[in-house]
């Protein structure tokens, strides 16, 4: 389903309940969002790997140098849901032209930890070459980056919060679960949606 249709959807829904149904789409869009966000915590708690096939992909991002604190960073134009690891909403860096590279998520104590321009990134021989990122709100700040790595930009899957998708964009959701965001929505407003929009099946008689 797209954003534009779920959020229809719940609309269509709030009529059969309440008739005025005046609620903006912005606050639509942020309860929405609330109760996609909690069946991608309910996944994270039983496999945090398994929210890379609910991602978008944004690719050939930018890296800049920022000149104020020495670091490589990726701007972000979208805002992302808050997941509780190092990772956050960034669940996968590519760089564009090294497949050879791993970026591993790392909290800010471990960033200061390891000062870019020290000896230890000129000593690693493994490969792949591991870079650490940071998830911050508007951008991912890297640990490690090279001018010929950022020169290429990087591939970014992003877990993207409801209101920050395109009426277009298809909502990754688990596969029956439409109906239970809608569910989970009206029970955040205070509503009780009709039981047969829970269970299609509830009125059909044997």
């Amino acid at each position: 389903m797209t954003k534009q249709y779920i959020r229809s959807l719940l609309k269509n829904t709030l009529r059969q309940i309440d008739k005025t149904s005046l609620y903006h789409n912005t606050y639509l869009d942020y309860l929405l969002e609330t109760a996609i966000n909690q069946t991608y915590f309910e996944i994270h708690a039983q496999s945090p790997m398994a929210l890379g096939q609910y991602t978008k992909r944004y690719a050939s991002q930018t890296v800049t140098l920022d000149a104020t604190s020495g670091r490589y960073q990726t701007a972000l134009t979208v805002s992302l849901v808050p997941l509780p690891d190092k990772r956050g909403g960034v669940r996968t860096i590519v760089a564009a032209n090294d497949l050879d590279l791993y970026f591993a998520p790392m909290t800010d104590q471990e960033l200061n930890m390891t000062p870019e321009g020290t000896e230890a990134y000129g000593i690693t021989t493994t490969i792949p070459i591991v870079m650490g990122f940071v998830t911050r709100p508007t951008m991912i700040e890297y640990s490690g980056m090279t001018a010929g790595v950022a020169a290429g930009g990087v591939h970014l899957d992003l877990l993207v919060a409801f209101h920050s998708l395109l009426e277009t964009d298809v909502v990754p959701l688990p596969y029956g679960q439409d109906m239970k965001i809608i569910a989970d929505a009206l029970k955040i407003l205070g509503l009780v949606p009709p039981k047969d929009l829970l269970d299609n099946n509830a009125s059909i008689t044997q």
